[in-house]
């Protein structure tokens, strides 16, 4: 199984870099909203 993470400005960006990358198939184990200054530094980070 492979895990990773998924971020977007919203949960359907999310989904569909998902799908693109692991095609129609793949699962959704968690979710989670966070703050844009969260985002940005996420950002920053990759």
């Amino acid at each position: 199984m492979k895990i990773k993470k998924y971020v977007g400005q919203t949960a359907h960006e999310a989904m569909l870099k998902l799908k693109m990358e692991l095609g129609p198939d793949a699962v959704v184990l968690n979710t989670k909203t966070i703050s844009l200054r969260a985002y940005l530094d996420i950002l920053r980070n990759l």
